[in-house]
């Protein structure tokens, strides 16, 4: 598990993430498959895009009261580290990490437009 799925590099084989969107997308623009561990609102939606629609990760899985138990968050590990569940994560987070690069090249966004779009990560240190 990483802090921050941005600093990773193609050693990390997955990315613990509560589904915020930014981590969301901090994961999927690193190719790294998210182990989703949603708890409210979007996070929600966000964990079903992950495993159902995109098919890049895979939800932990609450058991009784909402408990996560360490073998549940195990059991995921697994699943996207090994065998051919974890490749095809891989494989398909890779697939929307070069479509998300294409995308941007084709819009060729400018610093302006960055700085309009994303005030915080443009600001000056």
């Amino acid at each position: 598990m990483v802090s921050s799925a941005s600093s990773v590099g193609s050693s990390v084989s997955y990315f613990m993430t509560h589904c915020g969107w930014n981590s969301t997308l901090e994961a999927l623009s690193c190719g790294v498959p998210p182990i989703a561990m949603a708890q409210w609102v979007d996070q929600i939606t966000n964990s079903k895009f992950i495993e159902d629609a995109w098919g890049v990760g895979v939800k932990v899985k609450a058991g009784e009261n909402g408990i996560v138990k360490r073998e549940e968050v195990a059991k995921c590990i697994e699943e996207v580290s090994e065998g051919d569940k974890g490749i095809k994560l891989k494989r398909n987070a890779c697939k929307l990490k070069k479509l998300a690069l294409r995308l941007w090249e084709k819009v060729e966004l400018r610093p302006r437009t960055l700085t309009i779009l994303f005030p915080n990560l443009c600001a000056a240190d």
